[in-house]
């Protein structure tokens, strides 16, 4: 145990992002907005809903 495992050697991470860079329709809304799918009216059916 006083010897530590043969790990292979790490390689520097690259310049560029490993994850794609969020684009503004993946980015979070602003504070004290909601998604538009939040924010769409629920379809009105003029069916009662079924029991």
């Amino acid at each position: 145990m006083s010897t530590p495992p043969d790990w292979p050697p790490v390689e520097p991470l690259p310049d560029t992002p490993l994850l794609p860079v969020a684009t503004p329709v993946d980015a979070p809304p602003p504070t004290g907005e909601t998604p538009p799918e939040d924010t769409a009216p629920p379809p009105e059916s003029e069916d009662p809903p079924v029991a």
